[in-house]
Formats: C-alpha cells, sequence, structure tokens
C-alpha cells in the first residue's frame, strides 16, 4: 500500500532533512520529485533514502521528450535512466498529468523506452476522472478513453483523480474562469465551476476498478484535500470517506491533492488549507492525514496482495453501485447506508457511507467473524466491546462517519 501525495515542496525546499522528514512522519511512502534539475532531484533522493522514502522521478528532460514527438525517445532517455542509476530508491518515472487520446502514441513510445531501459520500474501517468468532458478527453465516453489509454500505453498502475466536495463559500470572478491561455485549463476551471458535490462518486470508482480487473493492473486514486475554486476544505470525515471507499472498491495506491500549497495563484484557484503552509509549517490536515495514513497502512498490510472480488451498496438511493445481496460470509445488512468491498480471500470492508453522522450497522455472517485490529495488526475475534460484537450469526457494528472495519469469517 503505497501512500503518495501530488504537488509537493519546491526545489530550495525538497532538499531539507527536516521538510523530508515531516513527509515520512506523515505515513508517506512514495514521492514525485519533479525538478527540473536532475542535481536537485539526486538530493532529494539521498535524503529520501534515509527516511526508506521512494520516489517517482520527473526532470526536465521528459518534458522534453513530450513536446519534440518527431524524435525517437530511446537515447535520451537511456542517458536520463543512466543518470539515476545510483538510486535503488526510484520507483519509477512519472511521465505527465491527465493527458488526451491523441497523447496516448507518444506517451506509449516514451513508456516503452523507459521500460527497456529500467525494467522492473515503474512508468507513471494519471488520467482525467470522468466529470472531465468528450472534448478534453478528445474520446467518445470514459471508458473508451480508458480503453484505449491501456491498450496503447499498458500502464503499471492505473491513476486518476477525483474531487467530489465542492461550494466553496468564496466569489470567484467570472473573467477568471475562462480567460486563460489552454483550452485545457478552460475545461478544468469549467468543470469545477459547480456548488453541489459531484454524485458520481462511485461511477467513477466502478469504471476504474473494472478496467483494471480486466488489465490485470493496480489502481490509484488521487483524492480531495487542498481548498482550491469552488472545492472546499474537507473534514477530516470527509478525508477519511475519500480513503476508505477507495480501499472498498480495491484501490491500491492512495494520493493526496496537495502536500504543500501551491503558490501560483491568478485570483480564481485561490490556495488554501493544504497539510504543509508555504514556509513547510503543518495545517490541521498534516495531523488529519497522519492519523489516516497510520490507519492506510495498517490496513494495506491486511489487504497486500487481495483483489477486489466484488462491489455492493446498501442503499437503494445509490444510483451507481450494485444493490447489497448475500455474497461470501454476508448474508445482510441494515441500519444505514454502507459500502461492502469483497476481496478474493474471503473478507470483506463495510463502510459508513455517511460522512456526517455515525452508523450502526446489524450484520448477519456465517462462520465465525474477526475483525483487522489496526492497532495491533492482526485479527481479532468479536467480543462484548469490540467493534463488530454478537454472536449465533448476528452481529452490530458502529462505524463512525466516513470510517470502515475489515472482517472476514471461517
Amino acid at each position: 500500500m503505497d501512500i503518495t501525495y501530488f504537488y509537493g515542496p519546491p526545489d530550495d525546499c525538497i532538499v531539507r532533512e527536516e521538510v523530508i522528514r515531516a513527509i515520512a512522519e506523515a505515513g508517506f511512502t512514495l514521492i514525485p520529485l519533479e525538478a527540473a534539475n536532475p542535481e536537485v532531484n539526486k538530493a532529494a533522493l539521498r535524503l529520501c533514502g534515509r527516511y526508506g522514502l521512494k520516489a517517482l522521478v520527473r526532470d526536465g528532460r521528459i518534458e522534453r521528450f513530450l513536446r519534440r514527438p518527431e524524435e525517437r525517445p530511446e537515447a535520451a532517455v537511456a542517458a536520463m535512466v543512466a543518470d539515476y542509476a545510483a538510486f535503488d530508491n526510484v520507483q519509477g518515472w512519472y511521465i505527465t498529468d491527465e493527458p488526451h487520446t491523441g497523447d496516448f502514441p507518444r506517451l506509449a513510445e516514451i513508456a516503452s523506452a523507459f521500460r527497456r531501459a529500467a525494467p522492473g520500474r515503474e512508468v507513471y501517468i494519471n488520467l482525467f476522472p470522468d466529470y472531465a468532458d468528450p472534448g478534453m478527453l478528445r474520446a467518445v465516453d470514459y471508458a473508451s478513453y480508458l480503453r484505449l489509454f491501456v491498450e496503447t500505453v499498458r500502464p503499471e498502475i492505473l491513476s486518476y483523480d477525483y474531487y467530489p466536495f465542492l461550494g466553496r463559500d468564496r466569489s470567484l470572478s467570472a473573467d477568471k474562469l475562462f480567460l486563460v491561455e489552454t483550452e485545457r485549463e478552460r475545461g478544468i476551471r469549467q468543470a469545477a465551476a459547480r456548488m453541489e458535490d459531484r454524485t458520481e462518486f462511485f461511477r467513477n470508482l466502478g469504471a476504474i476498478r473494472e478496467a483494471g480487473l480486466e488489465a490485470g493492473i493496480p489502481t490509484m486514486l488521487i483524492l480531495q484535500l487542498t481548498e482550491h475554486g469552488y472545492y472546499r476544505n474537507p473534514t477530516k470525515e470527509e478525508l477519511l470517506w475519500q480513503v476508505t471507499h477507495a480501499l472498498a472498491y480495491g484501490v491500491s495506491r492512495i494520493s493526496y491533492f496537495t502536500y504543500w500549497l501551491p503558490d501560483s495563484d491568478d485570483g480564481f484557484w485561490l490556495w488554501d488549507n493544504a497539510m504543509v503552509e508555504r514556509d513547510g509549517s503543518p495545517n490541521p490536515h498534516y495531523h488529519q492525514v497522519r492519523e489516516i495514513n497510520r490507519r492506510l497502512r495498517s490496513l494495506g498490510k491486511a489487504l497486500e496482495g487481495r483483489t477486489s472480488e466484488a462491489v455492493f451498496h446498501a442503499d437503494p438511493a445509490e444510483p451507481y453501485g450494485l444493490p447489497l445481496r448475500p455474497h461470501g460470509a454476508l448474508r445482510s445488512l441494515s441500519g444505514g447506508a454502507a459500502v461492502v468491498g469483497f476481496f478474493d480471500d474471503g473478507s470483506f470492508l463495510v463502510t459508513n457511507k455517511d460522512f456526517r453522522a455515525p452508523a450502526v450497522l446489524e450484520l448477519e455472517i456465517t462462520g465465525e467473524p474477526a475483525y483487522w485490529d489496526e492497532k495491533e495488526e492482526d485479527w481479532r475475534p468479536c467480543r462484548e466491546g469490540a467493534p463488530l460484537a454478537g454472536r449465533d450469526g448476528t452481529y452490530r457494528l458502529r462505524l463512525e462517519p466516513g470510517d470502515g472495519l475489515l472482517i472476514r469469517a471461517r
């Protein structure tokens, strides 16, 4: 279970040991390094090695590969890989963010060159969410976009970002909405210009899950953390809700947007409330994420090597998820809206679908159930006072807003 972020410290900060230490202490395992100067990335890699951190590397040469489609990338890629040969904590190469289908052939060419030069290392590309319009995707629909990406680029991991929480109480000037240089940025702003939360969160999770299972590759979600544009500042419960439901859908890597507070602003995005301020001081989200990541790493141990088998919703109002039916050891669930994600070892993650209020759920389970104790990192039997308590096949489960519990029965 790798845990990472999108948008980190600037070049002059990423080479400071106290900055790298704070990243590690927050529970991250993998970080993006994006300095144009390779020497900055190398200095950061040396520090990362002291704290057990891996990295996805992107320096200025990758941008040149993208901008020169007429050139074969093999020699330049081989030279770049050789430049980082001394670092065994390079997990792979970060190529680009949110490409459209017209970019895929060139990305496939670059990815192939990296795989030949550095076999066994990852080529990372992040995709659009499904609320990007067909013009941004350059595909007739999102399923076609995903399918063409997988078939053309053959990625090691299927990654996307999705930000569901809107309604930020701040006046954003209309003239800042569309007066930008690129069509891509105009589309991103237009997609963000709404006041109601997105209700299609599970639709996109389902599409990514299906595409990942079909291709036999893991999946990754970049979730919403930093307040910007019309996106509000998520509560701790809303952060946990995104993580918990991603896990229920079989996501095996979590990323937070953003770690460091971006310093570019033209009056539209109005960045605020990242994990860390521009001077490196922690915000409340830093401490919230550190606690969530501790739990996430524990759950990652329980789910390591597991494959998502099925996902159901105990919520008649859910338009995109399959209604709950008996599966595995779980015969029924009642008492509140929930999502249940089943895995191929017989375990299942039960979530509270409400990020505002606790839920008390009644479960019918066959066999002898146990729950994953995140602190002890072991399976514990059901007993009085435990999160899952009961007997004779009927059990009571109390979940805080957005929370979940991993269960198995034998």
